[in-house]
């Protein structure tokens, strides 16, 4: 996966991301290739159009297992793109779906 930075680091030394190069196409599969580093930390969410971001599906991982999954009806769906939020080791994705 490739990480770019779209705005600045704030205080606590997170920043956002375009995240690229990616070998997923589904959000199942993106949340595999995510438990790969099992370095990492945070939340998965699936941005539902007209919804808010408080009220995204999500799943919680943490260093490469799921803490609380996601409802298996989104798993299927096709991945539009990907961005991302973090620093450090907590890392934590928004993955917009195709319609």
């Amino acid at each position: 996966m490739k990480f770019t930075q779209t705005g600045p680091t704030s205080s606590d030394c997170s920043a956002p991301y375009s995240v690229s190069n990616y070998k997923a196409q589904t959000v199942g599969e993106f949340i595999e290739e995510v438990l790969q580093n099992k370095a990492e930390w945070g939340w998965i969410k699936v941005c539902i159009p007209n919804c808010s971001w408080l009220a995204y599906p999500s799943c919680e991982y943490r260093y490469g297992s799921i803490v609380e999954g996601l409802d298996s009806s989104y798993l299927d769906k096709k991945i539009k793109s990907v961005d991302a939020s973090g620093g450090w080791t907590r890392m934590d994705y928004y993955i917009k779906i195709e319609n």
